[in-house]
């Protein structure tokens, strides 16, 4: 993948993992809280996880087109690096304790939850942007006939 896309991918994405961040810490607080942890210093945290995750889609970066192989693997590089990034954060924070392994089982699970959906909508935006190229295409296959 070169550059301009990966770029462009991250900035697509820093909205959705800050947004999804947000979400899954007012959920997180309300299991093991029983209240939202909605603080500025949380907010800015996150917003700090938004943007070392974003940092993690220079993995993709290849002078060469990836193989669905290499592209599995940087995925699962990229879900390890996300799930580092929220943890450490997470305990500078003070979110959450090793002590209480339930919390990061739940921090587990919601990262790789967040991180399934985000794979989803990219892979169905992708799929509608192949199908209106393939179509662009076939137009002008046919123009040309």
């Amino acid at each position: 993948m070169d550059m301009r896309a990966i770029i462009l991918r991250m900035v697509n994405s820093f909205v959705f993992i800050a947004c999804g961040s947000l979400v899954a810490m007012y959920v997180f607080g309300l299991i093991f809280e029983r209240q939202p942890w909605m603080f500025v210093e949380n907010v800015l945290a996150i917003v700090l996880i938004a943007a070392l995750c974003t940092l993690t889609y220079l993995i993709f970066y290849s002078k060469k087109e990836l193989d669905r192989t290499k592209i599995f693997v940087r995925c699962i590089i990229q879900s390890i690096c996300v799930f580092g990034i929220v943890l450490v954060v997470g305990i500078f924070m003070d979110w959450f304790s090793f002590r209480e392994p339930l919390q990061i089982i739940a921090l587990a699970l919601i990262v790789f939850v967040m991180y399934i959906i985000a794979i989803t909508i990219e892979l169905i935006s992708s799929k509608k942007l192949v199908n209106k190229l393939n179509r662009k295409l076939e137009e002008r296959e046919k123009e040309k006939m």
